[in-house]
């Protein structure tokens, strides 16, 4: 009836870091010498990272990617003409870009209204290239 066994931590290589989160080894650098990313030196050039560390972060980095989806959601009528629709696509781009990206562990990658938009352009371009 003690305490639960502590668990063992594991370390992590910045490359198995990198791995894990889906970013490049130069990415954990940076992050690291930000500071948005803990991990310790070991010798002179090399970093180890808890894994709990690194699953933290990587949670708050997919929550952060959630949020900006959301703020980014527009409400499309599908029968709506697609030249409106892509224009408050455009819209939305727009107010989300003069908003800007916030640095840290609040980075939102991808997947926005700009993949939407993009999307829709690349189909558009692919129907004025089959004549459709």
């Amino acid at each position: 009836m003690g305490d639960a066994p502590s668990r063992p931590t594991v370390a992590l290589t910045s490359q198995q870091a990198a791995d894990l989160l889906g970013v490049s080894r130069p990415t954990i650098k940076r992050w690291i010498e930000k500071g948005e990313l803990p991990a310790e030196l070991v010798g002179k050039r090399y970093h180890r990272l808890r894994l709990d560390d690194v699953l933290r972060y990587r949670e708050a980095r997919r929550r952060q990617q959630y949020e900006a989806l959301a703020a980014s959601a527009v409400d499309i009528d599908a029968d709506g003409d697609p030249a409106d629709v892509l224009a408050r696509l455009r819209a939305v781009r727009q107010a989300t870009a003069r908003r800007g990206r916030p640095a840290g562990p609040t980075v939102a990658s991808g997947g926005g209204s700009a993949a939407v938009e993009s999307a829709a352009a690349d189909a558009a371009g692919s129907r004025r290239r089959r004549g459709a």
